[in-house]
């Protein structure tokens, strides 16, 4: 849980620099996800993020991955870290997933796809 100092600064200043999360076997791992998912991006027979795009050039690349967690089981497992989903959702004020603003249980017929891997 962040303090409130934190919490406030990451409201003032719109980042905040938190603890180490990641080691470096794992940010290696997900280096190597990155490139594997730009390299299968028009491959129909493996699993695709919304969107890839190159917002650079051919010498300079600016890659654009849209939800890559949809096509890489190493990113789904980070974005599901409880330090990393705990402090966004304090951030970020928002609710768990499948409760509504007033705290009942919403069905997860409901629920969007993002939460619906948590019902």
């Amino acid at each position: 849980m962040l303090s409130a100092e934190q919490a406030e600064r990451f409201s003032r200043d719109g980042f905040l620099a938190g603890p180490v999360v990641l080691d470096a076997d794992e940010v290696d791992e997900l280096c190597e996800e990155l490139d594997r998912v730009i390299a299968e991006q028009d491959r129909p027979d493996v699993a695709q993020p919304v969107r890839v795009a190159n917002l650079g050039t051919e010498v300079s690349p600016v890659w654009q991955v849209v939800n890559i967690w949809q096509a890489s089981p190493a990113y789904r497992r980070h974005i599901a870290r409880p330090l990393v989903v705990e402090d966004i959702a304090q951030l970020t004020s928002a609710r768990q997933p499948g409760t509504s603003p007033r705290g009942e249980t919403i069905p997860c017929a409901a629920i969007s796809r993002l939460e619906m891997a948590n019902c």
